[in-house]
């Protein structure tokens, strides 16, 4: 979590990911790349500066806000460039290992780094409460100590040489195999529809402004 926390996302995932994972992951990698084709690509950074900006204009122009969420609001207004995703050709040649490359190169990283940003890791402490041979519980805490309900225990267990969340350990596989079959799936249609892709995007974005429209009216009702 310190590698994290300091940016270095490539030696948080080292750390966290076992190599069979690691190889999962890169395979959906590359059927998310077949899948996306230009056209798709520039429509989804478009959504993403969009959706970008508007939590950004969320964000700025008050004062409860901490010093550092302007700098967030700041990176949301380029939300593709955050993510480490300003170009096509970048976006078909990465790995995993290339992807989070850039990823801890851009704006991200920083973000990441900046003590002032108001982020929920900077309350807690985590500390080692067991550990056997091939499991092990983190005990994760707010860093004051002041309400013991705040307490999380994490049980860890030993896969091919690194400490994994347990629930993340019991369900991979089924979830690399529902990755990959929606993918599949999408790939097929989209051999059929060549606007497959963008279709689905848009209605998921269509999705999101309706429920923030129900927010933003629920809201409104309760302001005198």
């Amino acid at each position: 979590m310190e590698a994290l926390y300091g940016g270095d996302m490539r030696g948080f995932y080292q750390r966290l990911v076992p190599p069979s994972y690691d190889r999962d992951l890169n395979r959906i990698l590359d059927k998310v790349q077949m899948l996306v084709d230009e056209e798709d690509f520039r429509f989804a950074q478009l959504i993403l500066r969009e959706i970008g900006s508007r939590l950004a204009s969320g964000l700025e122009g008050g004062d409860e806000f901490a010093p550092g969420t302007d700098r967030l609001a700041n990176s949301l207004k380029q939300l593709d460039s955050t993510l480490g995703l300003d170009s096509f050709q970048r976006f078909r040649s990465l790995d995993i290992d290339g992807l989070l490359h850039q990823l801890q190169s851009g704006q991200l990283s920083r973000l990441l780094k900046d003590p002032e940003l108001p982020v929920e890791w900077a309350r807690q402490s985590v500390e080692l409460a067991q550990r056997g041979d091939t499991l092990a519980v983190l005990r994760v805490t707010r860093a004051d100590g002041s309400d013991a309900s705040d307490e999380k225990l994490v049980p860890l267990v030993l896969t091919e040489g690194k400490w994994v969340p347990v629930s993340i350990a019991e369900k991979w596989t089924d979830r690399i195999a529902a990755a990959e079959g929606w993918l599949d799936a999408a790939i097929e249609s989209k051999r059929e529809d060549p606007r497959y892709l963008r279709k689905r995007i848009a209605d998921g974005v269509s999705l999101l402004e309706s429920l923030a429209s129900v927010l933003e009216t629920g809201r409104d009702a309760k302001d005198p």
